[in-house]
């Protein structure tokens, strides 16, 4: 026979308990107590019941005090409003071409002194322009048309994580 560890109240008493949970959610500690004492009474029939069924499950703990901490501790703070996830946007995928391109240049680049991310990628820029061109006109075209700004910021994104993949490969 298996051995119980967690006692679940039933749905009934869970939602009356979150009704009144949620009624005094904002209340201070004695004001809370003293409309739950007021709420045990009138839910009487309803908590005999439960406590009958945690007991004939098996349940041998203090199950006032559990009732009590499921309303208080777990009931009360817990948020009610269902949230829609947010949708991710379409990823734009990069042409091989412009990848290859950015290799590259990193990798003929990286061993100069003066070489940062930054500054390479704006001397990539000046080198590619004609590669550039064809990559950005391609990203104009639907369903995914982006704006110039939002081209700029994923191409220069992509090469400063080009630029980190291969600087991290010559460390190792």
């Amino acid at each position: 026979m298996s051995r119980t560890f967690r006692f679940k109240l039933s749905d009934e008493i869970m939602s009356a308990i979150l009704g009144f949970s949620k009624v005094h959610e904002h209340d201070h500690r004695k004001d809370y107590k003293e409309s739950w004492n007021k709420w045990i009474d009138d839910n009487d029939s309803l908590l005999t019941t439960e406590k009958r069924r945690l007991t004939d499950i098996g349940y041998e703990g203090n199950i006032d005090s559990k009732i009590y901490n499921a309303g208080r501790y777990y009931f009360r703070t817990k948020n009610l409003s269902v949230t829609e996830p947010n949708n991710r946007r379409a990823y734009i995928q990069i042409d091989k071409n412009l990848i290859d391109a950015m290799d590259q240049h990193i990798k003929e680049s990286i061993e100069n002194d003066y070489y940062t991310p930054a500054y390479g990628y704006d001397e990539f820029c000046d080198k590619y322009k004609q590669l550039l061109y064809v990559v950005v006109k391609n990203m104009y075209v639907p369903p995914i048309s982006l704006n110039a700004c939002e081209i700029t910021t994923k191409i220069k994104k992509t090469y400063k994580n080009r630029y980190y993949i291969i600087a991290r490969k010559l460390c190792n």
